[in-house]
């Protein structure tokens, strides 16, 4: 399920989701900007218009973070339980 988050930046309230891809425990959003970006949003985005009278410039980039994922398996030992590899066990022996 995708969840809206809202934000409230002084007299605006805008809507975004959010969405995030994970790989190797970093997750790093997806896609940045506002929701009326759109495809145009990226991990960072500049949005400049209008004529100099009207003119407005926005400007986002969404911070990354480090975080485990629950997915991801942990990451081998190299502290080994059992036998050497190079060890070959009795058991044809035990067959005769």
């Amino acid at each position: 399920m995708t969840k809206l988050v809202k934000f409230a930046s002084g007299n605006r309230k805008e809507s975004r989701l959010p969405s995030w891809r994970a790989v190797s425990g970093l997750r790093v959003p997806a896609r940045g900007g506002n929701a009326n970006n759109g495809g145009n949003a990226g991990l960072e985005y500049l949005n400049v218009n209008n004529g100099v009278s009207t003119s407005n410039a926005n400007y986002g980039s969404p911070l990354n973070f480090m975080a485990r994922s629950s997915l991801s398996a942990p990451a081998p030992s190299k502290n080994r339980t059992g036998p050497h590899p190079k060890v070959k066990d009795n058991d044809d022996r035990k067959c005769r």
